[in-house]
């Protein structure tokens, strides 16, 4: 059996390789700063007695909810979420209505959710 290919594709297969080089080189330029500064931009605090979520590099925004008045911790992941063990956390207060901390892309958030329950259920004894 013969395979028949182009001579379009023979004649630029230099051309084609350097250019796919070039543009994956461009996007790594793109995509490694801004996941530098997505990474350095957000920071989660947990200690005995709030969740502090912070955000924000040259100007800074604090959210922060009571251990005692967490009423509900909700994770989401996909297919590929649970795969890499990477999930969306959803924190919301029962002191509030639109008191909540929602945070994308957080490693391993099933260990947060079990570590909010067990100092909220180690306040309440």
């Amino acid at each position: 059996m013969r395979t028949f290919t182009p001579s379009y594709f023979r004649r630029n297969f230099v051309l084609h390789s350097v250019l796919t080089l070039v543009t994956g080189g461009i996007w790594l330029m793109i995509a490694i700063p801004y996941w530098v500064l997505f990474k350095a931009s957000r920071r989660l605090i947990i200690d005995g007695t709030a969740v502090r979520y912070q955000t924000g590099i040259l100007s800074r925004s604090l959210r922060e909810i009571n251990v005692n008045d967490v009423r509900s911790i909700k994770v989401d992941q996909g297919f590929w979420g649970r795969f890499w063990g990477v999930g969306d956390i959803e924190i919301s207060s029962a002191s509030g209505f639109d008191d909540q901390i929602i945070i994308r892309g957080v490693g391993s958030p099933d260990s947060i959710r079990r570590m909010l329950r067990d100092m909220r259920g180690s306040k309440d004894e």
